[in-house]
């Protein structure tokens, strides 16, 4: 597969790792929102690294540490935000 760019090439090779960890969040998600509502959760191969009152501190620390792309990040009870019509696009693009 040819990539335009470095970084989209990044993407792609990372996201195995985002759905792990996402499918990892969301088999925890009912203990997690029980004791750890409104941190953030940091995320790496399917396990929780770390916990952060600040979304910019745990972006900047899993960058360190596991580079751009490589983990979850979630503030734990957050409500999934609609992207409305741009889900048509990315999501018939999807099998690209």
């Amino acid at each position: 597969m040819v990539f335009v760019c470095k970084e989209i090439q990044e993407f792609f090779e990372a996201y195995p790792q985002v759905l792990e960890n996402q499918i990892a969040y969301n088999a925890i998600k009912e203990d997690l929102e029980n004791e750890h509502f409104g941190e953030v959760v940091l995320m790496y191969e399917g396990n929780v690294v770390a916990f952060y009152n600040d979304m910019g501190d745990a972006y900047r620390i899993a960058c360190d540490q596991f580079g751009l792309g490589n983990f979850l990040i979630k503030r734990v009870g957050d409500q999934p935000i609609s992207l409305g019509i741009q889900a048509i696009y990315i999501n018939s693009n999807d099998t690209a």
